[in-house]
């Protein structure tokens, strides 16, 4: 199992400017097949064992246009998954992406910048370089109504378009968390996957398997098994169900 991590500041130096094939949300996903619509459940498995516990629980939804672009995205806080913090998408002439974030029906729980409850509009912004070992370097940055850096982002992928990295950074660019990703050999899926906090220092890993393909060579099902600092553990069940063009 391999594993991919390195520092910040060598990211940084290894960027060059080169003209890099741009990717769809939907390819940036993972996914294969033209999904159009994705929705996501999870179950606990009771006792640790392979036999599923209570009800599904949603996770969460993501709709995609004939081109790959995500146009609208929601999870689902709450106890039950009962609520819903919800995203809408549309895109300007240049491809930015323009948000339309609405927590209303969570509670006061917010999972993007601005206040909890409110519907609020957010500009995105990507681009896409590589470093000198032939791996993607997709930024996301969004910007307020007023034009405000308020969230920025960056993934690494592979040159097999697997992603090996995820870092959040604050508005003075400073890394706020970051999730590393591990693969077994050039199997398609991740086996596992590691996220440390603000200070650098591992907080949880989880672990993938037992996964299930539909047709189209999307998984469908799989098995996560999530060890967190302190010593709790979690096994479950996830479930898609894909709709494709």
């Amino acid at each position: 199992m391999r594993t991919a991590a390195f520092a910040f500041p060598a990211l940084l130096v290894l960027l060059q400017i080169s003209t890099v094939t741009k990717m769809s949300d939907r390819a940036l996903d993972g996914l294969k097949g033209p999904a159009k619509h994705v929705f996501e459940e999870s179950s606990p498995l009771s006792n640790g064992s392979s036999v599923a516990g209570d009800a599904r629980c949603r996770r969460g939804t993501w709709i995609y246009d004939p081109q790959g672009r995500l146009t609208s995205k929601s999870d689902y806080p709450g106890i039950h998954c009962e609520e819903e913090i919800k995203e809408d998408y549309t895109y300007d002439k240049d491809g930015n992406r323009h948000e339309v974030h609405d927590a209303s029906r969570a509670s006061g729980i917010s999972l993007g910048p601005g206040p909890p409850t409110a519907r609020r509009d957010f500009v995105h912004k990507r681009t896409f370089d590589s470093d000198q070992e032939g791996r993607k370097i997709v930024s996301d940055y969004t910007y307020s109504s007023v034009g405000t850096l308020v969230d920025l982002s960056i993934h690494v992928y592979d040159t097999q378009n697997r992603l090996l990295e995820s870092r959040s950074l604050d508005m003075q660019k400073r890394v706020t968390g970051r999730k590393t990703f591990s693969y077994l050999d050039n199997a398609r899926f991740p086996t596992g996957s590691t996220s440390f906090g603000q200070d650098a220092k591992p907080y949880s890993r989880a672990t993938y398997a037992d996964y299930e393909l539909n047709a189209q060579g999307d998984w469908i099902k799989r098995t996560e098994i999530t060890e967190r600092q302190g010593g709790s553990k979690s096994k479950r069940f996830l479930y898609r169900t894909i709709d494709y063009y």
